[in-house]
């Protein structure tokens, strides 16, 4: 007969325990890049930067690849993408450089 050398009541706390320092890791992880991001895109030059990248993923364009015979597939997804890489930044990114850089004018 074997022994069992832990209940499962002790795996399923283990495997708790375990997830949540997965967790807090990503978090932190999170929170270093969203600290990396205000601090670059804060200023300026950056909120420049960060207009031309969204100029350039295609915010606000339509993401469908018409032709003249019908939708092309693969310039859909080459749009979805693109916009995708300024979306995942922006998550990460306070309101107020959002503000500056999508909705208030250039200063000239």
């Amino acid at each position: 007969m074997k022994i069992k050398s832990e209940l499962p009541s002790v795996k399923a706390e283990k495997k708790l325990i375990e997830r949540k320092e997965i967790e807090e890791a990503k978090k932190k992880a999170e929170d270093k890049l969203r600290g990396h991001l205000v601090r670059t895109f804060k200023t300026p030059d950056g909120i420049e930067t960060l207009r031309y990248l969204k100029d350039q993923c295609g915010f606000g364009v339509p993401v469908l690849g018409a032709t003249a015979s019908g939708l092309d597939e693969k310039v859909t997804m080459y749009q979805a993408m693109r916009l995708n890489l300024y979306l995942e930044l922006r998550r990460h990114l306070p309101f107020s450089i959002l503000k500056e850089a999508e909705y208030d004018q250039p200063k000239q």
